[in-house]
C-alpha cells in the first residue's frame, strides 16, 4: 500500500504545497476517487499522525506520512466519496478534531464570478467575505476574496493556529479566491495571509469583514442575527420622494450618541427623546463608516446589533437616519486594502492619483470595476441591513477633481488633457442610479465645496443623480455675515441678498454646523449672542432649502439659555412643519418671492414665502441691534397679516417687542407694491406673518 501511495502522489504539486505556492490547493487535498479507492490527503503542518474516521461506520484508517512537513495521504477500499472527520496528534501531544475544507464543494457560481469581475454584482459583501453557511448539512464558514495578483492566498485565525500552511483558499478565476472552513467560527478573528509573486507573505483584513475587534481584526460575523421592529416605518417610507416634505436634520457624530447614555441601550434612549422634544425629521450620525473596516459599524455606537438597535428605535419614533460615506480615501494600515495583493488593486498604481491629500491615506481608483462595485455595495450593505434612510457622500470635490489639493506636478490630467475625474463622474452617476433603482426612497446627499454643476436631479434629464447637495456657500458666507459686527453689516448685505442667485441651482440643504458657532458669533455676553443665534437659526429655516442644524454650533454654558435654545428650535421645526410653503417649493422660485433686499443701510430683508394651498407667509428679518417701531413693508396683496412667529418674544429670550395686534393692509406703496402695512421690527429679531388675501 504505501509504494502504491507513493507512486499516486504528485509531486511537483506536493511541493507547491508545502512551500505555501499553490493557488489551486483542491487539485490534490481532499478526497479523489480514483479506479484503486478513494485517495485522501492532507497537509498539517506539526502533526505526527493523523487519522481518518467516517462519519456513517466511524471507521479509523490511519494515514502515511509522505513528506515530513506534514503531508500524509490514505488510499481507502471504497469508489465512491464518504463524509469523513480528521483526527491529528501534534508533535507536542495535542489533538485536533476537524472536518477536511477540501472535500466541499466551492459555491460561488461561475456567473457570480464574473459579475463580481465586471462590477456590476452591486451587492459584493453576500458573496466575499466571510459567511456562515451550511453545505452538506455541515455548519461552517466560507470565505472569499477578491486578489488577482497573487500567488496564494489562505486564511488564517485560532481555528488553523494561524499558520498560512493549512488552508490556502481555491483560485476561482477573475481573482477570486475561496475556502469552505468547516465549524463553528462565530466571533472568531480570522485575516487573509496573502504571498505575491516576489515571494513575499503579509497577513491583511478582510476588506468585506462585517465585524471586526478593537484593534481591528476581521471577525465572523452572522448578519442575520438582528430582528427589526420597525415595519411600519419601512411601509410608510416605500419609494416616498421626501422632496416636496419638510426634512429637518439634527447632525450629531458617534461620539455624541455614545455620550447620551453609560450604556449603548440608555444612549439610544436619550437620543429618541432629544429628537423628538426637538421634532427633528432625522437625525444625521457622523462616522458609523470608518476608512478603516468600513463595513463595520463604528465601536462607538456599539458595534453592528447595537447600530440595528439604534436605527429601529429611530423609526418606531418616527425619526429617519442618514450616515456618511468616505468613497474618497482608504486607510494606509498594514493591514488594509493598499497594495492588497502585493499591486494596487483598490487604489491607482500612479502615486498621483492614488495620493490622497486629505488624509495619511489612497485614493479609491474609480476606474476599477471591482472598486465601483466594493463602493456602491458598501452603502446598499447600510441600507439594507440596517435599513439606513440616507447616505452623505462626503468630500465630493476631492473625487471629481484630480487636481484636489494638489500643486503643479502632483497630479495627472484625463485623457483629455483637463483636470475633471472622468472615472469618479462615471462612479457617481453609477452610484446615484443604482441605489435610486434599488432603494428609491432612500436620500442621497453630496458633501460638496465645489461648483459642480447639476450634481443634484435626475439622471435622465442630465444630472449627477443625487437628492441634495450641502450649501455650503451660504452656510459659510451667513455664519460671517452674523459673526460680524452689525456696525459692518450693511457693507455686507448684498452678498447675503445675492446668495439666492443659485438658490436653485441644485436642491439644497442649508447646513448650520460650524463647531463653536455660539461663541464666535458678534456680541460680547450672552444675551447678544444669542439674540445673533436666533436670528441666524431662524433665517435657515425660513429660506428655500432643507434644514440641518449641528449639535456642536451650540456651546452656551448657561443652563436657562441651553432650554431656551432647545425650545426655540423646537418651536421652529413645528412651525416648519405645518406650513407647506417652507419646504413645498423649495426646489422652484415661484416658492419664494423678495419683497425687499435692498435696504442695507437699515440691513432689513423680508420676503414671501409661497404654496399653492394658500399657505403664504411673510417675514421680516432684522440684521441690525435697532428696533423699528411703525416700520413700513409693502405686502403680496391687499389682506389680513397676523404674526405668528417673533425671535424675540420673551419666551425666547427675547426683549418682547412683537405684533401683537391683527395687520391691515392699506393702499400706500412701498417697496414697489401698492399695498402695505406698519409692524414692530425687533431687534437682531426675524417676524412671520401668516397671510389673508381680501380676494
Amino acid at each position: 500500500m504505501k509504494d502504491k501511495l507513493y507512486d499516486m502522489m504528485n509531486w511537483p504539486m506536493i511541493e507547491a504545497i508545502v512551500y505555501s505556492e499553490e493557488s489551486r490547493p483542491e487539485l490534490i487535498l481532499g478526497p479523489t476517487v480514483t479506479r484503486d479507492g478513494l485517495l485522501i490527503q492532507c497537509f498539517i503542518p506539526g502533526a505526527k499522525e493523523v487519522c481518518v474516521v467516517t462519519d456513517s461506520t466511524k471507521k479509523r484508517y490511519d494515514m502515511e506520512c509522505e513528506d515530513e512537513a506534514g503531508f500524509f495521504a490514505v488510499l481507502l477500499p471504497v469508489k465512491k466519496m464518504y463524509a469523513y472527520t480528521y483526527e491529528a496528534v501534534f508533535e507536542d501531544g495535542s489533538k485536533e478534531v476537524f472536518k477536511d475544507p477540501y472535500a466541499f464543494e466551492t459555491t460561488i457560481s461561475q456567473e457570480d464570478i464574473r459579475a463580481l469581475s465586471a462590477g456590476v454584482y452591486y451587492k459584493p459583501y453576500e458573496i466575499l467575505g466571510a459567511h456562515i453557511m451550511k453545505i452538506d448539512k455541515v455548519v461552517g464558514t466560507r470565505f472569499a476574496i477578491w486578489a488577482p495578483n497573487a500567488m496564494r492566498v489562505s486564511v488564517v485565525g485560532e481555528f488553523n493556529h494561524w499558520d498560512g500552511r493549512r488552508c490556502p483558499m481555491i483560485r476561482r478565476g477573475h481573482g477570486i479566491f475561496e475556502l469552505f472552513v468547516p465549524g463553528n467560527l462565530l466571533g472568531t478573528g480570522y485575516r487573509y495571509e496573502i504571498k505575491t509573486k516576489a515571494g513575499v507573505v503579509f497577513l491583511k483584513n478582510d476588506p468585506y469583514t462585517l465585524d471586526a475587534d478593537e484593534e481591528g481584526m476581521s471577525v465572523v460575523y452572522d448578519k442575520d442575527s438582528y430582528t427589526f421592529g420597525d415595519k411600519n416605518w419601512v411601509m410608510d417610507h416605500i419609494d416616498e420622494t421626501e422632496h416636496d416634505k419638510p426634512l429637518s436634520i439634527y447632525k450629531i457624530d458617534t461620539g455624541v450618541v455614545r455620550s447620551f447614555g453609560n450604556d449603548y441601550a440608555a444612549a439610544s434612549k436619550k437620543l429618541v427623546k432629544v429628537l423628538k422634544a426637538g421634532k427633528y425629521t432625522h437625525v444625521d450620525i457622523t462616522g458609523i463608516s470608518l476608512e478603516m473596516n468600513p463595513f463595520v459599524p463604528n465601536k462607538e455606537v456599539g458595534g453592528v446589533d447595537a447600530l440595528k438597535e439604534l436605527v429601529d428605535s429611530l423609526h418606531q419614533a418616527s425619526v429617519g437616519v442618514i450616515m456618511n460615506l468616505n468613497m474618497v480615501y482608504f486607510s494606509k494600515n498594514a493591514m488594509e486594502k493598499g497594495w492588497f495583493d502585493g499591486t494596487s488593486i483598490y487604489e491607482s498604481a500612479d502615486e498621483r492619483r492614488s495620493r490622497c491629500t486629505l488624509a495619511d491615506a489612497y485614493n479609491y481608483d474609480y476606474g476599477r470595476p471591482q472598486v465601483r462595485s466594493y463602493l456602491i455595495g458598501l452603502a446598499l450593505y447600510y441600507i439594507e441591513n440596517f435599513h439606513i434612510d440616507g447616505i452623505r457622500v462626503d468630500d465630493v470635490a476631492a473625487m471629481l477633481y484630480l487636481d484636489y489639493g494638489k500643486g503643479p506636478g502632483e497630479w495627472s490630467a484625463n485623457i483629455y488633457g483637463g483636470k475633471e475625474n472622468l472615472d469618479a463622474i462615471e462612479f457617481l452617476k453609477e452610484f446615484c442610479k443604482v441605489i435610486r433603482k434599488t432603494n428609491p426612497e432612500t436620500l442621497l446627499i453630496a458633501k460638496d465645496t465645489s461648483g459642480w454643476p447639476r450634481l443634484t436631479g435626475s439622471l435622465e434629464d442630465g444630472a449627477m443623480g443625487f437628492d441634495y447637495k450641502w450649501n455650503i456657500d451660504w452656510m459659510n458666507e451667513l455664519c460671517d455675515y452674523v459673526k460680524m459686527d452689525p456696525l459692518y453689516r450693511r457693507d455686507k448685505y448684498n452678498e447675503i441678498m445675492n446668495t439666492m442667485l443659485y438658490a436653485y441651482s441644485n436642491r439644497f440643504i442649508l447646513p448650520l454646523t460650524h463647531a463653536n458657532l455660539y461663541n464666535e458669533l458678534a456680541g460680547e455676553n450672552d444675551e447678544f449672542k444669542f439674540a445673533n443665534l436666533r436670528l441666524l437659526l431662524g433665517y435657515s429655516y425660513f429660506m428655500p432649502g432643507k434644514k440641518m442644524i449641528s449639535k456642536n454650533i451650540m456651546t452656551c454654558t448657561d443652563e436657562k439659555i441651553n432650554k431656551i435654545y432647545d425650545k426655540f428650535v423646537s418651536d421652529l421645526n413645528s412651525l416648519y412643519e405645518e406650513h407647506s410653503s417652507l419646504f413645498s417649493g423649495d426646489d422652484s422660485s415661484d416658492g419664494f418671492e423678495w419683497i425687499n433686499n435692498f435696504s442695507a443701510n437699515e440691513c432689513i430683508a423680508v420676503f414671501r414665502r409661497k404654496a399653492e394651498c394658500n399657505d403664504d407667509l411673510l417675514v421680516v428679518v432684522n440684521f441690525t441691534p435697532i428696533a423699528r417701531n411703525n416700520y413700513k413693508i409693502g405686502v403680496p396683496y391687499s389682506g389680513k397679516y397676523k404674526e405668528i412667529f417673533n425671535s424675540d418674544s420673551q419666551v425666547y429670550g427675547g426683549v418682547g417687542i412683537t405684533n401683537k395686534q391683527l395687520k391691515l393692509s392699506k393702499k400706500d406703496e412701498c417697496d414697489g407694491r401698492e399695498d402695505s402695512i406698519r409692524i414692530s421690527v425687533p431687534p437682531l429679531g426675524i417676524t412671520v406673518f401668516s397671510c389673508t388675501s381680501n380676494e
